[in-house]
């Protein structure tokens, strides 16, 4: 791994470290407030996401020229729909 990479994934690492430890923080002290916060987050980044495949679809059927720019940003977009998928099926 180069330089280049290697802050910003620390930087990600960390984030997601605080992240995790915010999350279990909050879940010991007021555990509904905390769903309630995850489960908007979660709808909402979810749909971004679905919106981002939807989108992608769309440009790859209509075989858009214009739109080969956008494809890029609507694929890293639909990337997070693993990952919700997982976080669905864990916090279900």
């Amino acid at each position: 791994m180069t330089n280049r990479l290697a802050t910003p994934l620390l930087l990600l690492a960390a984030f997601l470290v605080a992240g995790v430890g915010a999350f279990i923080v909050g879940f010991t002290n007021e555990p509904p407030r905390v769903w309630g916060v995850f489960l908007v987050n979660f709808l909402f980044w979810s749909g971004i996401s679905q919106s981002g495949a939807v989108f992608l679809a769309i440009l790859q059927v209509t075989n858009a020229g214009w739109g080969q720019p956008l494809k890029g940003i609507a694929a890293r977009v639909a990337a997070f729909l693993p990952i919700s998928f997982l976080l669905f099926s864990f916090f279900t």
